[in-house]
């Protein structure tokens, strides 16, 4: 009776455990269709994206005709919902940025920050490292007023955040802070920005960057780190 009762417990271990493989196989092959899934959405999303992107670029770029912002931004969402809005914000703070660079016109870099605080806060996926440290050091250099700035510095925070490791995302980071008045805060990043630069010129044998390290003397010795040009009224 005994030894009957050690084979059924054999024979139920056993039965579980090809039970559990063909679960854990059937779990691996539907993640691995649920992957290729998601990356042909993602290409096929990019695609859209850049159909409508171009059905709006013309008109909102057009030299000839001013466009209207408010009515394009109303017909890309209603016809194409939230994928519509962000491809719109993105194109609307593109006029913005292009024609304060043109004009240096307050009200089109006010508007230019207030279409990218929206996009950053609806899609944070959207933007890369990359354009949130440019578009922050665009901030920086361009600006002077006290909330621009601090919006500039939550753009440079997710830059780090995405890209922890990238000397020019902490030094960009450490300039904010020493705009704002934090210059203890900024003196610390800008030696953790030039630490992580002369690891990175270590270890791929490159020259080390020489700004960092003028740019943390200036800070230790109270200098302004940048040049403004004051933007027309």
């Amino acid at each position: 009776m005994k030894r009957d009762i050690k084979k059924i417990i054999k024979s139920l271990v056993l039965v579980l455990l090809l039970i559990g493989t063909r679960i854990i196989e059937c779990d691996a092959q539907q993640l691995n269709r649920i992957v290729i899934s998601n990356k042909r959405t993602d290409s096929i999303d990019q695609k859209i994206k850049a159909s409508i992107d171009a059905q709006f670029r013309s008109t909102i770029f057009d030299k000839k005709v001013k466009p209207d912002l408010v009515k394009q931004e109303k017909y890309a969402v209603k016809k194409y919902g939230e994928t519509g809005e962000e491809v719109i914000w993105n194109l609307i703070a593109l006029y913005y940025y292009l024609d304060f660079n043109n004009s240096k016109q307050i009200k089109s870099q006010t508007a230019w920050v207030e279409y990218k605080n929206k996009i950053n806060a609806k899609y944070p996926d959207a933007t890369n490292a990359f354009t949130l440290n440019n578009d922050a050091w665009f901030l920086f250099e361009n600006s002077t007023d006290k909330k621009q700035l601090e919006a500039a510095f939550t753009w440079s925070k997710k830059a780090i955040e995405k890209e922890p490791e990238v000397g020019n995302w902490l030094d960009t980071y450490a300039n904010l802070l020493y705009k704002l008045g934090r210059k203890k805060e900024a003196i610390e990043w800008e030696e953790k920005a030039l630490q992580l630069e002369k690891e990175n010129a270590l270890k791929n044998n490159g020259k080390l960057n020489p700004v960092f390290a003028e740019t943390l003397e200036k800070m230790k010795k109270g200098i302004p780190t940048w040049f403004l040009e004051k933007p027309k009224k």
